[in-house]
């Protein structure tokens, strides 16, 4: 195993090790300092160094232990224990035993390396004796510290004398996280399993093991057919877990842990409220030890310095010294807090305490709760609720929470009375919501989901009818366009845009409205305009959306999805794919707890990405675990789509059982969510069977599905369900594709139109340009398809060299090939080697003729023609007569 090799498998480190490795070399100093945290990998770049230096240099292990700091030279006792008793204490004859040791290596070898593990744990003695050693150049020296307890001084003397380099450690970054899971794991881990496992171990290597293996444990974190993805609610820390957590806090004296413990059980907690409780020293200790961080900011709030402190200090505290703490802060902390995690602590901790809650904050936390996707915390608020005033309210919040954990059955019994009974428009609304996703995943047709919006109509007037309040009346108003953009939505749903959109663009400016009605408005609005052929439009509406959002993210935060769901489509129709992932980025900076039940949505956006760009193999180790997590979990009904992508790229690169599992669950999928993305599904199951032998019937589905497409007014569903005809050798599509592309916003449109009007003229000039278009929009898939229609027509005109010269870009560029068939990128030189009767045989039979027809034109027998025929199929790599439209063969004549 090489040294590259040794240095490749320490994910977040090589930058790191490979300078200290240059720090270690003959001329590059007496070696360094590498400080860090305990568990951010001090030890695995020791094993490492010492692993790849064994054929190079010799090396000798010493460890700093708090057990011996005490004990003068304990930490060189391995070294030295050949030392008369009389000596030991000498540091002459402890100095010259060493030296000795060093020297053993034997004449000409390469100057020895001291790693010292846990420096700041030796002794002042070892301390003194491994720095004379380095300052005469008897040995380099490479010393592991932690920034809490700092480098011994006489060894940080050698690093500020320039002798030492000094290398400090940081937390993984998430990139960094999402490596290392799929090198501990293997398999796919689907992205928002690695965003949660990195947020909660800090970037902390050893914590991210630790909660791996206790997800593991659990069956929170699981593995089907490949791809790692979370399941059910989180677990609380175990004891594996918390031991390894409470190792970091041993060394605290009574004071340091009651402060730790109150900081634990109620983060993010005032500095002010803090010092009440323990003297300022205490603080500032735990400061330095790197326990706890406080805030900038006039509020100075106080949070454990690593979300697994605060967990598992929570986890393992008696119930009686919990009890104590929270009464002893409970009084000193504001009763009417303003900001979320303000409200969902004091509930919290009053709830802990049986201290009393109003019901009107119970079902304020709960709410907020259902909103951040904590389904647990907003059942126990709502559980507590006792005013009968309150359970409808009550009891829509436990159903949310109950549709969030999956358990659909109890969500539709609890919700079932609360539409006709809500004394609330704030309940009603989210009654009338809830019920028409729960009808949703039952396969309920849009049309429901219209009904539900006119029973909201129906009990807004039931509840305001006759009442001259003007804060009621504002209310009503306000919850009317809410039912009228359920309305809307049903449409779209149908994918019914046409008659919704004027009346979008009016709710999305309406006075009466809030920062939620227009942000809904201006989301499904911008849904409607990617469907219609104007993603452009679409994507300016979106970030005026999202920039809503941000604006009033608390009153907001269940809408997020909508939003970012609708400008993730905009863009990927838009063909801005940067654009795309900094959107998924910050999905996932600003969703914590909910990116555990919707995780799938960000993979599966990133396969769509992928597939658009023909980047297939990519494509489908994003759609793999995107589908199995959706399986388990769809609030949006998009597995139909991710199933008809998974088949199409399996296909696509010749994954043909792959392709053939994903074809037959997508048929075994209900029929539910948006139509175009069904219709997108559809579209790309449709295309995988005409990609896989014997489904001729595929080509025939496309044309029925672009039809389809056509009668709904989808726009975006045509267009790329022509490409996809096109693409499985229907040229018929040419005419009509160029037509439509020609009406459409958006750098796509643009080059699909360019496409299909050059293949219509038989232009191969004209494909290359638009070949070198598509490869600057990343669209490779499509770039392949032009150079290869281009090298085809260039070989029936007889201009080889332009063909070489086409088939040469192929070959210059991996990125255009990934999403290639292999047989079709081989197409140019497969023509080359017909026959001048093999070609005149094939141009007969693309333009429609039968074996018999052929056979008279040419005045030869059927079973001759059958028999050029066989052998053109083996030369092309093809196996059915549809696929030689593919090749653009004309008459050898």
């Amino acid at each position: 195993m090489d040294a590259n090799y040794e240095i490749q498998q320490l994910v977040g480190r090589k930058d790191v090790l490979t300078a200290v490795l240059r720090s270690l070399g003959p001329a590059n100093g007496a070696g360094a300092i590498v400080v860090g945290s305990p568990g951010l990998g001090k030890t695995a770049i020791a094993d490492t160094v010492q692993a790849v230096l064994r054929h190079i240099q010799p090396t000798f292990r010493i460890s700093g232990s708090a057990s011996l700091s005490a004990v003068p030279y304990g930490a060189l006792a391995p070294y030295i224990s050949s030392l008369p008793v009389t000596e030991i204490g000498s540091p002459l004859a402890v100095l010259h035993a060493m030296m000795d040791v060093l020297e053993q290596t034997g004449p000409g070898s390469n100057t020895p390396v001291l790693i010292v593990d846990d420096a700041h744990d030796l002794d002042d003695a070892s301390v003194s004796v491994i720095a004379q050693i380095v300052v005469a150049g008897s040995a380099q020296l490479l010393a592991f510290a932690s920034p809490d307890q700092g480098v011994p001084g006489e060894i940080a003397s050698l690093w500020s004398d320039g002798l030492l380099a000094r290398f400090d450690l940081d937390p993984l970054s998430e990139e960094e996280v999402h490596e290392l899971c799929g090198q501990l794991l293997g398999g796919n881990v689907l992205r928002s399993v690695s965003v949660v496992l990195a947020r909660s171990s800090a970037g902390n290597p050893l914590f991210l093991r630790a909660l791996i293996d206790q997800g593991k444990r659990s069956g929170h974190l699981v593995e089907r057919n490949g791809a790692w993805f979370f399941t059910g609610d989180p677990p609380a820390a175990d004891l594996e877990l918390a031991d390894v957590v409470k190792a970091r806090m041993l060394s605290l004296n009574a004071q340091e842990r009651e402060a730790l413990e109150l900081v634990a059980l109620a983060e993010p907690l005032e500095l002010s409220v803090l010092l009440q409780t323990c003297p300022a020293a205490v603080v500032d200790a735990l400061e330095h030890q790197r326990l706890i961080e406080i805030a900038d900011g006039e509020a100075g709030t106080v949070r454990s310095a690593h979300p697994l402190y605060g967990e598992v200090i929570r986890s393992y505290m008696p119930t009686g010294r919990k009890l104590a703490a929270r009464q002893r802060i409970i009084e000193l902390l504001d009763d009417n807090p303003v900001t979320v995690d303000g409200l969902l602590r004091y509930v919290g901790w009053a709830l802990d305490c049986r201290a009393p809650v109003p019901d009107s904050q119970l079902i304020r936390a709960a709410r907020v709760a259902n909103d951040l996707l904590d389904p647990a915390f907003a059942l126990r608020a709502a559980r507590a609720v006792n005013d009968p005033a309150f359970q409808m309210a009550s009891q829509g919040q436990m159903a949310q929470a109950y549709y969030a954990r999956g358990d659909l059955r109890h969500a539709a019994e609890l919700l079932e009375p609360v539409m006709e009974r809500a004394t609330d428009f704030r309940t009603l609304a989210a009654a009338a919501l809830l019920s028409s996703r729960l009808r949703m995943h039952r396969g309920g047709a849009p049309s429901e989901v219209e009904q539900d919006a006119r029973a909201w109509r129906e009990a807004i007037g039931r509840l305001s009818d006759g009442s001259t309040d003007p804060k009621l009346l504002r209310a009503a108003a306000v919850s009317r366009i809410g039912s009228r953009l359920l309305s809307l939505r049903a449409l779209n749903l149908a994918g019914n845009y046409g008659p919704g959109e004027a009346e979008l663009r009016l709710l999305a400016s309406e006075p009466a409205g809030t920062p939620e009605t227009r942000l809904v408005a201006l989301s499904l609005l911008a849904e409607t305009l990617a469907a219609t052929g104007r993603p452009e439009t679409g994507t300016g509406l979106s970030a005026q959306a999202l920039e809503l959002f941000e604006i009033h993210e608390q009153q907001s935060y269940s809408y997020f999805d909508l939003v970012v769901s609708r400008y993730a489509t905009s863009l990927i129709n838009a063909g801005r794919w940067d654009e795309v992932h900094d959107l998924m980025t910050q999905y996932l900076e600003h969703t914590q707890q909910g990116i555990v039940y919707h995780g799938g949505l960000v993979n599966l956006t990133t396969g769509r990405v992928l597939v658009r760009q023909g980047l297939l193999h990519s494509a489908l180790n994003q759609l793999r675990p995107a589908i199995e997590v959706l399986s388990e979990a769809d609030p949006e009904q998009v597995l139909p789509l991710a199933l008809g992508l998974g088949a199409y790229a399996a296909a696509m690169i010749g994954e043909r059982d792959q392709a053939r599992q994903y074809l037959a669950d997508f048929g075994a999928v209900a029929y539910a969510g948006e139509r175009q993305f069904h219709l997108l599904g559809k579209a790309h199951a449709a295309a995988a069977k005409a990609v896989l032998p014997g489904g001729a019937d595929g080509v025939g589905q496309l044309r029925t599905i672009a039809n389809e497409a056509v009668e709904s007014g989808i726009i975006s569903a045509e267009q790329l369900t022509r490409e996809l005809q096109i693409r499985v050798g229907d040229l018929s599509a040419l005419e009509r594709q160029a037509a439509l592309a020609a009406g459409n916003e958006g750098i796509e449109a643009r080059i699909q139109h360019d496409f299909a009007a050059a293949l219509l003229d038989r232009d191969p000039d004209r494909l290359v340009r638009t070949a070198h278009s598509a490869g600057e929009g990343r669209y490779f898939l499509i770039q392949v398809d032009c150079l290869l229609h281009a090298s085809a027509l260039f070989i029936s005109r007889g201009d080889r060299r332009k063909a070489r010269y086409v088939a040469q870009l192929i070959d210059d560029n991996p990125a255009i090939r990934e999403g290639a068939i292999t047989r079709n990128v081989r197409s140019s030189d497969s023509v080359a080697q017909l026959t001048r009767r093999e070609r005149d045989i094939a141009s007969h039979a693309v333009d429609g003729q039968t074996n018999r027809e052929i056979a008279e034109v040419l005045g030869v027998s059927a079973r001759t023609v059958e028999g050029h025929l066989y052998r053109i199929f083996a030369k092309l790599g093809i196996d059915r007569r549809e696929d030689l439209r593919r090749f653009h063969i004309s008459s050898g004549d």
